[in-house]
């Protein structure tokens, strides 16, 4: 709202007087430097309101604010459906990575049974290959006879 102030001949004017509650002046005394411009802009805004002025937008803007904020309603369910979709396809990847986990752990576990086997095995054959301890000839002699 742009108001424009020209200086109308002294026949133009009126007086007007009037008692305002303290705070009030005190607000709007931040405002305006001259209290005659505020009493201008003040009844300047009250014409506009009893003539319809005033808001005669606001009811085009209500709807238009509606329809726009039904817009970014609909776009946030569709961004909730497409998160949806992904936390679904990647907790079926997650119980897919679960069963190949739960196969390399059994995997895992014949393997190790097997190499304990292959331990034992291994161990007898060594019982078998080493010599006894209790030979004559392997018996080990101190070391100043020589024969």
């Amino acid at each position: 709202m742009q108001i424009a102030y020209y200086m109308p001949n002294e026949d133009d004017k009126v007086r007007v007087n009037g008692r305002v509650p303290r705070e009030l002046y005190a607000d709007i005394s931040t405002y305006y430097a001259n209290i005659t411009n505020a009493i201008n802009d003040a009844f300047e805004l009250l014409r506009q309101e009893k003539t319809g002025q005033l808001h005669k937008d606001c009811g085009k803007n209500m709807q238009n604010d509606a329809s726009s904020i039904q817009a970014q309603l609909d776009a946030t369910h569709m961004q909730v459906e497409a998160f949806r979709m992904q936390i679904d396809a990647a907790n079926t990847q997650i119980e897919f990575l679960k069963g190949q986990i739960g196969v390399k752990d059994s995997l895992i576990e014949k393997q190790a049974f097997h190499i304990q086997s292959l331990i034992t095995e291994n161990s007898r054959l060594n019982i078998k290959l080493l010599p006894e301890a209790t030979d004559e000839k392997k018996v080990k002699k101190p070391w100043w006879q020589f024969w």
